[in-house]
This record gives C-alpha cells, sequence and structure tokens, in this order.
C-alpha cells in the first residue's frame, strides 16, 4: 500500500482545534473575520472563560489554556472544566495538528490503514496527518495507525516537527547536537533511536520542554494541557504565522510576532553583549544574549556588512566568523573566537523569522600567543543549603598581561559544553587569579571537568563529580 504525501497549509481558516475528550472537532469557523479572503485579525474573536481546574498543578499551562481558550483554539470538556489531566489518543492528535495546520487528505475516500475507515469521525484527520506521524505494520503486511492508542510526548514531538520542517520553520539539529541537548536528561535512553533527533529539535526549538529538572518522560502519554502549552508555543515562540487561501502570509500577525519583512532591523529584537570587555584574547569566549529565539553571530567588519540569514551563515561558513545557537531568550551564550582573525567584529542576532539586528559596539580580537596557563587548583568545594555547589579555583598563568580574561566553564567528561552554558569570569593579575564557579543543585548527576580558558591556552585538569 502506497502512502502519498499531503501537501500542507498553515490557513487562517483552522486555528480552531478542538481537545474534547470526546470524538467531536470543533467547526472550521472564522467568526466573521474575514473580508474579500483577507484575515482581519488573527485574535480579534475573544471568547469568555473560567476553568476551575487549571490551578494547583496546572498553572503552569494556565495562561495558555486561558489565552487559547479564548481565542476558540481549545475548548473545556464544559463551561467549567478543561479536565488538563485528560490524555489524548493518537486520533485526537492528529485531529488537532489537522486542524490547527488545516491538512487535507490527498484522497478522501481511500483508507491507508487497516484500522481508520471512512465512516469514523477521525478518518480525515488521520488520513491528513499519516505523513507526519508514526504507523504500524500488522501481521497481514498492511498499516495500522491505532487510533485509540494514547500518543506519548515523544511521538508528539515527532509529528510538530515533521509538520514544521515541510514548512521550512524549522531545522534539524545534527546528531552531535542532539546528543548534547538530551545529555540534560536522565531519562534520554528511552527515547527510540530514530526519534532523537527530532525530539531534541522540539526542544531546542523551545517547542516542548523537560518535566522538572532533568527528565523528559518520552514515553509518557501527552495530556490536554502539555497540548495546550504545545499551541501556545507555536504561535508565541515559534511564532508560526497563517498563511492565506493563496499560500501568502496574512498581513495582521500575533501581537509580538517580529516585522513580516525578512532582513529588517526591529525593535522587537536585542542582542546584549554581557562579556566585561570589548578586547578579548583569541581563544576565549564572547558572551551575550538575545530577546528572540534564533541565532548569534560574530562577523568580521572588515567585508561588505551581512543584510540578511543567508548572508551571515556564509561567513561561518566560509570560518571567517561563528554562530551560536539561542534556545531561551535573554540567556546568555558564548560565541567561539577559536581560529578566528585578530581585528575588530560585529556581533549580531537574528529571531526564526529571518529578522537581524546588530550590536552598536565593536568586538577587537586580540592575539594572545604567548599566554599559556602553568596551572589550576581547586581551592574549595563547598555546598549550600539549597544544593548548589560553589567550586572555587586558583589559577596561574606565565607571560598573561595584566587584566587579560579567564574563564572557568564547566563541562562534559568528554570535553562538550552544558546547555546552556555553566561559566564564570575573572581577570589575570600578576599572573594569578581566582575564580568561583557556582553548579545549581538540579544539575544532572555525572562526572564533569572544569575548562579553563586564558588566551589560547585550555586547562581541564580539575575534575568534578556530580
Amino acid at each position: 500500500m502506497k502512502m502519498r504525501k499531503t501537501a500542507i497549509g498553515l490557513t487562517a481558516f483552522s486555528l480552531i482545534a478542538s481537545l474534547s475528550a470526546v470524538p467531536a472537532l470543533a467547526e472550521k469557523d472564522d467568526h466573521g473575520q474575514h473580508d474579500n479572503g483577507k484575515h482581519l485579525g488573527w485574535y480579534k474573536q475573544q471568547y469568555s472563560v473560567s476553568f476551575d481546574d487549571i490551578d494547583g498543578d496546572f498553572s503552569w499551562a494556565k495562561d495558555a489554556i486561558q489565552q487559547l481558550a479564548k481565542e476558540g483554539i481549545v475548548h473545556g470538556v464544559d463551561a467549567k472544566h478543561f479536565q488538563p489531566n485528560g490524555q489524548l489518543t493518537r486520533a485526537q492528535f492528529a485531529a488537532l495538528v489537522s486542524n490547527y495546520f488545516s491538512l487535507q487528505p490527498a484522497n478522501s475516500n481511500q483508507e491507508d490503514f487497516q484500522d481508520v475507515h471512512v465512516g469514523d469521525w477521525y478518518f480525515k484527520a488521520v488520513e491528513a496527518s499519516k505523513d507526519y506521524m508514526t504507523m504500524f505494520t500488522n501481521v497481514s503486511g498492511g498499516y495500522d495507525f491505532k487510533p485509540n492508542l494514547p500518543i506519548n510526548r515523544a511521538e508528539a514531538a515527532v509529528t510538530l516537527v515533521q509538520v514544521l520542517l515541510k514548512q521550512n520553520a524549522i531545522q534539524l539539529v545534527s546528531a552531535d547536537q542532539a546528543n548534547q541537548i538530551l545529555s540534560g536528561y536522565t531519562d534520554a535512553n528511552l527515547i527510540p533511536q530514530q526519534l532523537r533527533i527530532h525530539v531534541a529539535t522540539a526542544i531546542q526549538a523551545g517547542l516542548m520542554k523537560g518535566i522538572g529538572a532533568n527528565r523528559f518522560d518520552p514515553l509518557t502519554t501527552l495530556n490536554r494541557a502539555q497540548a495546550a502549552a504545545l499551541l501556545y508555543r507555536l504561535q508565541n515562540q515559534l511564532q508560526i504565522p497563517p498563511i492565506d487561501s493563496n499560500g501568502n502570509p496574512v498581513t495582521e500577525v500575533p501581537p509580538g510576532t517580529p516585522s513580516s519583512n525578512p532582513g529588517s532591523t526591529n525593535g522587537t529584537l536585542t542582542v546584549t553583549y554581557q562579556s566585561p570587555s570589548y578586547v578579548v584574547s583569541i581563544g576565549n569566549p564572547i558572551y551575550v544574549s538575545s530577546s528572540q529565539f534564533g541565532s548569534v553571530y560574530l562577523i568580521p567588519n572588515n567585508y561588505t556588512a551581512p543584510n540578511s540569514v543567508s548572508s551571515l551563515d556564509d561567513f561561518v561558513n566560509a570560518n571567517l566568523g561563528s554562530k551560536t545557537s539561542v534556545t531561551q531568550a535573554n540567556t546568555s551564550v558564548a560565541l567561539s573566537t577559536a581560529n578566528l582573525a585578530g581585528g575588530y567584529y560585529s556581533i549580531y542576532a537574528a529571531d526564526l523569522y529571518g529578522n537581524i539586528t546588530k550590536l552598536n559596539n565593536t568586538v577587537q580580537l586580540v592575539s594572545s600567543q604567548s599566554a599559556a596557563i602553568s596551572s589550576v587548583q581547586l581551592q574549595s568545594n563547598t555546598t549550600d543549603s539549597s544544593g548548589a555547589v560553589h567550586l572555587t579555583l586558583n589559577i596561574q598563568t606565565t607571560n598573561v598581561s595584566n587584566n587579560t580574561q579567564a574563564v572557568a566553564e564547566l563541562v562534559t567528561s568528554g570535553g562538550s559544553s552544558l546547555n546552556p552554558s555553566l561559566t564564570a569570569q575573572t581577570t589575570i593579575y600578576n599572573n594569578s587569579g581566582t575564580v568561583t564557579l557556582d553548579i545549581p543543585a538540579g544539575l544532572q548527576s555525572g562526572n564533569y571537568k572544569v575548562k579553563v580558558t586564558v588566551g589560547n591556552s585550555i586547562n581541564q585538569s580539575v575534575n568534578f563529580t556530580k
């Protein structure tokens, strides 16, 4: 049986998806918000909602549930109850995804699964979303969808990433990046190998988050609160715009969405410099933050200034600059200066929508070939009442100028940076410096190293076990 690809389009006509526990879909109603084919405001229709069961254990999803319910995108099981812990079946999730993204089956009468039939309420939704969801081979050699089987968090992540890949709204992380992202979760081994890259991509994009400090719970059934949170992040973090019936983005976009002119600088995207000096020794990282998800770049000034994400990437691909992904807004990330030439550089930020902005100040990279670390010794190891650990290190150097930056970073036993990074900085004076590295209580148990960088000199002699 051949599974055919289906064309998809994000349309403003279908931003109502029922999360109801009963097998019924919300009507695709535009609420009178269209005029000559043009959508007149994604959020104009507001409903009065008040659920009594979304506080307490589900307060983390309260904003998402209330906002989406007001917009008519999700519904309660009755006027006062949302049933946030209600489980979703694969058929219900297929209905949610196909409605939100306006997926349509290639043939409304062809049955591609032996357990999904034309008369089933979920038939069209399953057929429309089949290319993005897992399927099962049965003993007769055909395919089963298992519509009444609960959908787990890993499957939900993969489905949404598959749809967004088709929309060119997201990029898959590499296998190495996936391993680094998932290393922060103690149950990452439960994620099927073939799904790891997609799950890691969903995490990096901010589409899905862990359960507690260090678990992802990939095999746990997705509940209604989590599903609402997924849609909320699609709207507010990934900022996926609707598309009209002609395949064009609508002219009005949700509040907080960047300008619809890709490549333009706008007030909602800012980049902040967080390193102590604008003069940085080559080999030392530069710390910056961005107000939006996306990437930050370090680009040399002695070339034509880039004006698009593709031109920024050209510098990185030519090994003339560096790039780091931003997966948490307003959180410090490290830009590498390793193997870059000395000179003046600019820092850019790009969001997921293609907008870019540039830091006003320039950064000077200077050579420090003679710099060397003589030794790094653990001076003290203390744990406070919250469980956080504080490592104080004494750094001894040779031929290092006064006020040269030294960076201590907690890395994996293999030398890879954590996500987000854990760093501390100090300055060297008279070839000596002391720095305290603060390690949060929620860090995953395991073996780590402290990487100390001064100029081009690196020392990883101090080990740490959590």
